[in-house]
């Protein structure tokens, strides 16, 4: 799945440089803990990210800001310098931030807030000329009312307002569908050749993009004038014919589907194929133009045509030909014998970054170890839009040829966050390094890296006690959890109070949303994972001692019933029949206080919840689990009553218990599977649960796959059972079937039904169902031209492999 990058900027002038720092440690929260397991990535930028050689530009600060999606600013009582001698702006905070406001008012982006510092009354006494100008700027916002607008005492306060504005625009930008443009007009989408001023051209003559000119110079001349369809003609000739001293012009969206639809009533000369063929590769990634018959015509005997477009088009079509080599498994092949592809076009200082973006992209697939010296160089340059891509690409072509080589290049290579799954990955194979490549990683910014590191000392007994208590006090949860092991190991364990508190005790602003300061919550799940494993061996009457309101009661509990220990099985088993109403009310006489509201605004998005109804779900969840966990086919009343009645979604160990004795009745049940889960610890595989889950649907459904779609069960599973179903099963639904998923009204389920298409029909087959979907007054959506000319312009593997390589 492709990352969403949302980009956020601060602006502020002098005095605040501590709250720029909480700011920026804020973003790297909401990053982790919102955007990265919603298939997103957010970044923070300001003045920070344009330092250079020669100081600052305000041009060059403007440009970055240009390109955001949030905006946030922060004002003490300095206004900040002049940026320039003669521009309308008194500091380069206003142009920052009225610059914004502008783009805001045309175009709805950035979403802004703006923050305060408090003054001290003495300064507001006698305040200066900065003071003054900050002081009527503020009353100035509180009067308009147009943005959210709030103050701040120190810098933690702010991080916690900045938070709140992230995570609460971060989860409504994820949760809104890609904003590409793949509708037709309504008034123009069933546009008939025969509206055009040109007849249909057969052939006949040398130049049809001529003949059509000659056509449409009679048809301006008409009472009806041009329609739609010649309109777009001409934009395609214009734009194909132009020359340097021209705009540049690639053929929108709307205008190369209008052309497209009509493509078997027009002839289109060579030159109009190619920009047919640029509109294509130019919005590729959107998957709203057709491309591939171009691609198709153009390329029968012309040797390497994507690798020469790569080199010397505008940007976006090199970037797009790049990444259908990449979709095609295509190679690269230099067009001389002195030719770089990859470091003399695609790579390197001054390329364009989607260039650059989509050459990385390619190689992260496809590349091999001689391309890896212009990866490493890309990543020596340290530019933040290619600096995490080309890391892990470089980390997935090692992978390839020796897992050595990546985990020793991810230990001697900085960073902060990698793909979690390419990371895990690397550091399977961390046996391979030497002890002091290890010992060098103890101090790596990715505490996943530092966690194995130490993991990795511990069982080779080369790690001692002051290294882990150092690692007790680590700011990633997951490494003071590797010191526990580390002292297990040594016959030195804490005690699970003590590990309670050096697990579940935050050691900076981390936690749910990164709001909670108090309260580590991934310590806390790796508490309730350590103190399971400690409790394994403990005896029944040192387990009933920890009965109570704690943590360690209800894992003391868990433990009892688990290990069949006196009637607790029973009273689980009740326990889980009865909500756990009975337990939380003798476990919690006095009530379960709610948890301090921190969200602030984001508790509108999220909703607030009840605490007792929120740790009777907890309770049921992990209790399921231990029942499920023992696969005991006695129990399958249970857990489907459990789960009827509770309305929680299936847990990975359910999915396994249901996949040793699951039915068809089971399938409403396993439709429910959250679609994301997030490991304690992150070990990535978001979605894992989630297709497991479908392919239990398949397997335990009887009957057609056409009446497995028609059940009712949630969209996003609907298209997950599309994309996990095979080819066969999938092609033994009928024309009207399949049309019907192409003209839901979901993306994903349209989108996967369109990407299965070409995967799984006929040519035959495929041209009779875009016939159809042309003529219905639903079939709007271009995602699905575009995968449907796929399956028109290639045999079914080369579908197969375009498809593959889209996920």
């Amino acid at each position: 799945m492709d990352v969403k990058l949302i980009r956020a900027f601060i602006a502020s002038p002098g005095g605040l440089e501590q709250e720029r720092k909480a700011a920026f440690a804020a973003a790297k929260e909401i990053n982790k803990s919102v955007a990265m397991p919603m298939g997103g990535r957010l970044e923070l930028i300001g003045w920070e990210d344009t330092l250079s050689g020669n100081g600052r530009p305000q041009a060059t600060i403007n440009a970055e800001m240009e390109t955001c999606d949030l905006f946030i600013g922060a004002i003490w009582s300095s206004w900040g310098s002049n940026p320039s001698l003669d521009g309308p702006y008194t500091s380069g905070f206003e142009e920052e931030f009225e610059r914004s406001r502008e783009r805001h008012g045309q175009t709805g982006s950035p979403l802004m807030a703006m923050f305060f510092k408090n003054v001290e009354a003495n300064q507001l006494r006698d305040p200066g000329q900065d003071l003054k100008k900050v002081l009527a700027f503020q009353e100035k916002l509180k009067a308009e009312k147009n943005f959210l607008y709030g103050t701040f005492a120190e810098a933690d306060e702010f991080a916690a307002k900045v938070r709140e504005f992230l995570a609460t625009h971060v989860l409504a930008i994820l949760r809104q569908p890609d904003a590409v443009r793949e509708e037709r007009p309504t008034a123009i989408e069933r546009q008939p050749a025969e509206a055009g001023t040109m007849p249909v051209d057969h052939g006949n003559g040398d130049f049809p993009d001529a003949q059509f000119l000659n056509a449409a110079a009679s048809g301006l001349q008409s009472e009806t004038g041009l329609g739609p369809l010649d309109i777009a003609r001409m934009r395609l000739i214009a734009g194909t014919y132009g020359k340097s001293q021209n705009d540049k012009q690639t053929l929108g969206v709307h205008d190369a589907n209008l052309l497209y639809a009509q493509k078997k009533q027009l002839k289109f000369s060579a030159m109009e194929k190619l920009g047919l063929l640029e509109a294509g590769l130019s919005y590729l990634r959107d998957q709203n133009v057709p491309i591939w018959s171009w691609l198709k015509d153009i390329s029968d005997g012309r040797d390497n045509l994507l690798t020469r477009i790569s080199l010397s088009s505008e940007p976006a079509e090199r970037a797009g030909a790049i990444e259908a080599m990449r979709l095609l498994q295509e190679p690269v092949v230099p067009l001389s014998s002195d030719d770089e592809i990859v470091d003399d076009h695609w790579l390197g200082l001054g390329k364009p970054t989607d260039v650059k973006i989509a050459a990385l992209r390619y190689l992260r697939d496809l590349g091999t170890l001689e391309h890896l010296p212009a990866v490493q160089r890309e990543i020596a340059h340290a530019d933040r839009d290619t600096l995490t891509p080309a890391t892990e690409t470089a980390v997935r072509m090692l992978l390839r040829s020796s897992g050595q080589d990546a985990v020793r290049f991810i230990l001697n290579t900085s960073f902060e966050t990698l793909d979690v799954d390419v990371l895990n990955q690397a550091l399977s194979h961390v046996r391979l390094a030497s002890v002091q490549e290890l010992e060098a990683g103890l101090d790596h910014r990715a505490p996943q890296v530092r966690a194995a590191s130490l993991n990795e000392l511990s069982e080779r007994d080369a790690v001692d006690l002051a290294i882990l208590e150092r690692a007790k006090i680590d700011a990633a949860a997951t490494v003071r959890y590797a010191a526990l092991r580390a002292l297990d190991r040594l016959g030195q364990s804490a005690s699970l109070n003590e590990a309670e508190k050096i697990l579940c005790t935050s050691r900076g602003a981390s936690g749910a949303f990164g709001l909670l300061a108090r309260q580590d919550s991934s310590g806390v799940a790796l508490f309730e994972i350590y103190a399971a494993d400690r409790m394994r061996s403990m005896q029944q009457g040192s387990l009933e001692a920890l009965l109570g309101p704690g943590t360690n009661g209800f894992i003391a509990y868990c433990t009892l019933a688990a290990r069949r220990m006196g009637d607790y099985p029973t009273d689980l088993r009740a326990d889980l029949l009865d909500g756990f109403k009975s337990y939380v009310a003798r476990t919690w006489p006095d009530g379960i206080k709610p948890a301090p509201d921190t969200l602030g605004l984001l508790s509108l998005t999220i909703g607030k919840s009840d605490p007792v109804e929120t740790k009777k779900r907890d309770l049921i969840g992990k209790a399921l689990d231990v029942i499920s966990r023992k696969l005991d086919h006695v129990d399958l009343a249970l857990v489907r009553a459990v789960l009827d009645e509770s309305r929680i979604g299936p847990s990975e160990t359910v999915l396994a218990y249901f996949k040793a004795f699951g039915q068809e009745e089971d399938v409403a049940r396993l439709a429910q599977t959250s679609m994301i889960r997030v490991n304690i610890p992150d070990n990535g595989g978001y979605f894992r649960d989630f297709a497991e889950a479908a392919r239990l649907i398949l397997k335990l459904h009887q009957g057609s796959p056409a009446d497995l779609l028609a059940f009712d069960m949630p969209r996003r599973m609907k298209a997950q059972v599309i994309e996990v179903m095979t080819a066969k099963d999938f092609a033994a639904m009928s024309d009207p079937q399949i049309l019907a998923l192409l003209l839901s009204e979901d993306d994903e389920v349209r989108r996967q039904a369109a990407r299965k298409t070409p995967m799984s029909l006929s040519r035959t087959r495929i041209a009779r169902i875009l016939e159809a979907y042309d003529a219905d007054p639903e079939g709007r959506y271009y995602i699905v031209t575009h995968w449907l000319d796929l399956g028109l312009a290639f045999e079914r593997a080369a579908a197969r492999r375009v498809a593959t390589a889209d996920r």
